[in-house]
């Protein structure tokens, strides 16, 4: 009789054992798979953020056509920066966000950066419109940004 209840009390321990070896071992699988998903969130770039990296890279591609004395081409990739990419895609977003005056601020910089890349090169040009360039790089920037994170 005291071989049945050993057994019985060996398998009843092997059981326990098993099961606790089992919830660990899926504690730690749902921890990895945890992990992994932030790491992916983080990694994500959402569609307006990598708008707002085409325009940045318009808007440097246009100032090298500049410097190259290439006009036409940097007024063509700059204005192509705000008629093809910002205004089909991130105004049209930010926009019930943001005022009037904002939006006609950044239209304007826009605009302006694409006049000025018709003039001659000058080192004065040159300095301003690296300016203009970054300022509006890091307002789409911060645009994408919002848009990401408040949808």
């Amino acid at each position: 009789m005291l071989r049945k209840y050993k057994k019985i009390f060996t398998l009843l321990i092997l059981s326990i054992l098993t099961t606790f070896i089992y919830m660990f071992y899926l504690n730690v699988q749902i921890k990895d798979k945890n992990r992994h998903s932030q790491k992916t969130l983080r990694q994500t770039v959402s569609l307006y953020q990598a708008q707002a990296r085409k325009i940045c890279n318009m808007l440097y591609s246009s100032i090298k056509a500049y410097k190259a004395g290439n006009y036409d081409k940097a007024f063509t990739t700059s204005n192509s920066a705000y008629w093809d990419v910002y205004d089909n895609i991130l105004e049209i977003k930010f926009r019930p966000d943001a005022t009037p005056a904002k939006i006609f601020s950044v239209e304007d910089q826009f605009h302006d950066l694409s006049a000025q890349l018709k003039s001659k090169k000058n080192l004065v040009h040159l300095k301003d419109i690296n300016k203009k360039a970054n300022k509006l790089c890091k307002e789409v920037t911060s645009e994408s940004n919002y848009i990401t994170e408040n949808g």
